[in-house]
């Protein structure tokens, strides 16, 4: 309604004019499931803090705010997860799990972030179904290591 129309205005403004620090105003931005504001935009900054702009990326789940504030470019067609996780399309070639990871294999990201919680309890959630699919998880843990933990992101870095 109008009275958090206004609020919700009024907490913008803040924010523009400096009354509210970046953190305070991101954290505000953050529901039960899928969506961290403060949580992606860290991402994005240490992507963009530790790899050049000609790097592409992967952050599996529902995060695409990360490629557009690292400025990068996603490793895959996949830009969220929940098509290759229903494994849609994937008696299709170039579609599913498998074809996720034949484009991981073609573009060989400098990062892989893998949501911890996305999608359950309707299906597994991004990190989940990533580890437990072989193909996936052979693939991760051969040619990245997990650099960190946080508790929205498994974040992987390629191996030299």
């Amino acid at each position: 309604g109008l009275p958090q129309l206004v609020g919700n205005v009024a907490f913008d403004l803040r924010h523009m004019f400096g009354a509210i620090d970046r953190d305070s105003y991101l954290s505000r931005f953050k529901g039960v499931q899928k969506f961290d504001a403060a949580a992606d935009a860290d991402l994005a900054e240490t992507v963009r803090s530790t790899t050049m702009p000609a790097d592409r990326i992967f952050v599996f789940g529902f995060a695409p705010s990360v490629y557009l504030d690292s400025e990068r470019q996603s490793a895959s067609r996949f830009f969220w997860s929940r098509p290759v996780i229903l494994e849609f399309a994937a008696d299709h070639a170039g579609y599913g799990s498998d074809g996720l990871l034949r484009d991981l294999e073609a573009t060989r990201p400098a990062v892989v972030a893998l949501q911890k919680q996305d999608w359950s309890p309707d299906v597994a959630n991004s990190r989940d179904f990533f580890t437990s699919t072989p193909t996936l998880n052979a693939w991760l843990t051969s040619h990245y290591a997990l650099e960190d933990d946080t508790p929205i992101f498994e974040v992987w870095r390629r191996k030299p």
